[in-house]
């Protein structure tokens, strides 16, 4: 049976990453409900796109919503885990049904590269470990890498213990450099999956802080609509009445951004943001029902990749259509 540490491209906020997966649900939020119905389940992890409780907050003390929810679902055996890299934006445009689907080409988010030399049988080891600390996530494909082949040079001094070559003797070896950008947060990660996949007694590394576009995507709908009308077409589409807007109820929605401020209408709400700009619509959607797409096509990709999993039925709504003034 897969276990917990197995999953890919997962943040394990608890539990044990060698204890069984068993069913894993998928749900938008790690919310009460959801654990509580993770918990009815049976589930063996709960998976959500961000950790619970605010950011930049370890502590958890069960004095707070976060530290309640993280002792009951350790009382209950239930691990909690997050991909919070992942992109929901591109699930969320087709369960939109935006065609015509491009980046959003002005928006970068810091990243970080880290690169290293391996021998050439064994670059192929040394990405998995790495994509499966949290490297290489673009948008909806994990594991990328570029890789370059080349000749190592090193000369093994007496105290070591070289892999390949001789005491004291120079080495020229065929070798490979392997490429992969990450998060910055998951840099200690990476590094400790990397060398313990290296083969090599003392890796060559190279970090560096790279920008690169962040996540978001425009597209447009299948035929023009008033403000008001795609307002009801995203709230039939998912299933929920949280949906608010702010414009012009009447403006024709050609294209949309998803996560970036760059078209007709926006889906995330800051209307202060938006006057200043000069933007003619936004229009915001709870979180919950926003991500179910990513709960969907999360559990899919894990169902294919061998695990038991299922997205949750809990949504989190807050709201009903409104026009926002």
């Amino acid at each position: 049976m897969p276990r917990v540490g197995e999953l890919p491209g997962v943040e394990l906020v608890c539990g044990a990453p060698d204890a069984p997966a068993g069913t894993v649900l998928v749900a938008a939020e790690a919310s009460p409900a959801a654990l509580e119905e993770a918990i009815a389940a049976g589930a063996g992890v709960l998976l959500t796109h961000r950790p619970p409780g605010p950011a930049g907050a370890p502590a958890a003390p069960a004095t707070t919503p976060k530290g309640r929810l993280i002792h009951r679902a350790i009382a209950a055996g239930v691990a909690l885990c997050a991909r919070p890299h992942d992109d929901p934006f591109r699930p969320l445009a087709a369960a939109l049904g935006l065609t015509r689907l491009r980046g959003p080409g002005t928006d970068l988010e810091p990243r970080e590269l880290i690169a290293t030399a391996v021998p050439a049988g064994a670059a192929g080891r040394v990405a998995d470990a790495m994509a499966a600390a949290g490297a290489g996530a673009i948008g909806e494909y994990t594991r990328c890498a570029w890789t370059t082949p080349g000749t190592g040079l090193f000369t093994p001094g007496d105290a070591a213990t070289p892999a390949l070559g001789r005491h004291g003797r120079a080495e020229a070896a065929d070798e490979i450099r392997v490429e992969m950008l990450l998060p910055r947060g998951r840099r200690a990660a990476v590094l400790t999956a990397l060398l313990a996949a290296h083969p090599y007694e003392e890796p060559a590394l190279h970090i560096a802080d790279v920008l690169v576009p962040g996540p978001g995507v425009v597209g447009e709908p299948a035929e023009p609509l008033p403000l008001a009308g795609f307002a009801e077409e995203v709230a039939e589409r998912l299933a929920t009445a949280a949906v608010r807007y702010w414009g012009d109820p009447d403006h024709p929605i050609r294209t949309v951004a998803l996560g970036t401020p760059a078209a007709d209408a926006w889906l995330g709400l800051d209307v202060a943001a938006a006057e200043a700009a000069g933007w003619r619509a936004v229009l915001d959607v709870a979180r919950g029902p926003a991500l179910r797409p990513w709960a969907d096509a999360t559990a899919r990709r894990l169902a294919r990749a061998g695990f038991s999993a299922r997205a949750a039925e809990h949504r989190g709504e807050t709201w009903r259509v409104t026009r926002t003034r």
